[in-house]
């Protein structure tokens, strides 16, 4: 499949009837020409009419992942199905919650391409918490969501015939593939995976360690056949835009059944990351750093209080039988293993790194943040059982990490 150039686009949409013939377009290959995304792997045009105003954004899916295309020059194969699972994905959240996804004006499957609304007048989350903007009823508002997302597509809510037709509509090859990289390949466990040679010895410990390594199986296992409910799988703060009034999680295309902790530990991870790189960042001040970590740990309580009262308010609504509160404990214990697993991912001393990473300057200052990253995984893997509420965790991370006490 041949990547679209901006022509191959403007006539493109002209043909479909998005844009009159006449149209004046102002075309932007955001990946190229801009550096408002991150972590891409298609292809994203923004299309503009200058007379009329009206803009949309053009997804071309490619059957490769393009960020490694251009960090390694490797062609590492992705199936075209994914878009079906995106389409499908985004259309079951928007009946669930209006309004949380981009809306989608046209579906080319034939060709590989959609077009969705231009969200352009949002922000990206990462580059947004990155620069010390804080959005302060974000965690509440996700970790309600996430609930609902979780009891209304489980098999506490669903009959079985119902969740059978639901895994097989939402079914994703891609997903599990995913699983492989986020869990049993990890820099955890993968030491090939580059880091800075002064955390050898502590990357060696923990790759031999039986019990993290039982753990990381155990989310690993859980991942691939619990099946308990429909998740986005890859739900980090890239994938989300916002402003002060409205929020968009974008790119559904790794969605499929999985574990209930999946997208709360993905998401938490973020917040983990982003608390943890002030760390490595002098230059900026201290007011800014400190601010920064307690929003970062206020939004993780946050989605997890979110969470556990929405999901226990829906079992009491639909009068459901059952241990709630035993339910929803396994998966936000889980959801912070997985959490601190999935972190590790982005700290690697290559292209896999988020921007919050890649930002620090000196490589000493890396090397310490990978060093705490590796550490918090660690000690989280093998001492979960200390952590009885989500403040217990908040204060662990607040004393390994926090920028007035190192």
């Amino acid at each position: 499949m041949k990547p679209m150039t901006k022509a191959d686009v403007q006539t493109y949409l002209v043909k479909k009837g998005i844009f009159t013939p006449g149209a004046h377009f102002y075309t932007v290959d955001i990946l190229e020409e801009t550096d408002t995304a991150e972590g891409y792997v298609n292809h994203i045009f923004q299309v503009k009419d200058l007379v009329t105003q009206k803009s949309v954004v053009v997804k071309q899916v490619m059957p490769y992942m393009l960020a490694m295309v251009k960090a390694t020059g490797e062609e590492h194969p992705f199936s075209m199905d994914r878009m079906r699972t995106e389409i499908r994905t985004l259309a079951f959240l928007n009946k669930l919650c209006e309004g949380i996804v981009p809306d989608i004006y046209l579906a080319d499957y034939a060709a590989g391409i959609f077009v969705m609304e231009d969200l352009s007048h949002l922000d990206l989350m990462r580059f947004q918490i990155t620069a010390g903007v804080e959005y302060p009823d974000f965690g509440k508002r996700m970790g309600a969501f996430l609930a609902g997302l979780c009891f209304y597509t489980s098999p506490d809510y669903l009959s079985p015939s119902a969740q059978t037709k639901m895994e097989a509509y939402f079914q994703s090859e891609e997903s599990n593939r995913l699983n492989a990289f986020l869990t049993t390949d990890c820099p955890l466990i993968n030491l090939a995976k580059p880091m800075e040679p002064e955390n050898a010895p502590l990357r060696e410990r923990i790759a031999n360690n039986p019990d993290i390594l039982k753990m990381i199986a155990h989310l690993s296992e859980r991942f691939e056949h619990s099946h308990q409910c429909l998740s986005h799988n890859d739900l980090h703060t890239s994938n989300i835009m916002l402003n002060a009034s409205e929020l968009k999680i974008l790119d559904t295309e790794f969605s499929g059944f999985s574990a209930g902790f999946m997208d709360m530990g993905r998401l938490t991870s973020s917040f983990i990351l982003n608390h943890v790189s002030w760390l490595g960042t002098p230059e900026i001040p201290m007011a800014t750093r400190t601010r920064m970590q307690s929003y970062d740990l206020g939004v993780i309580a946050d989605l997890h209080h979110a969470f556990n009262r929405m999901f226990q308010k829906l079992w009491q609504k639909h009068g459901l039988d059952g241990d709630c509160a035993a339910t929803v404990d396994a998966i936000l214990r889980d959801a912070l293993n997985y959490a601190t697993v999935s972190a590790t991912i982005r700290i690697t001393s290559d292209f896999a790194q988020s921007c919050e990473i890649k930002r620090i300057k000196k490589r000493e200052d890396l090397a310490h943040i990978q060093r705490r990253v590796l550490e918090v995984a660690e000690y989280t893997l093998l001492h979960q059982d200390q952590f009885h509420e989500i403040e217990d965790y908040c204060d662990f991370l607040r004393c390994c990490c926090d920028i007035t006490v190192q």
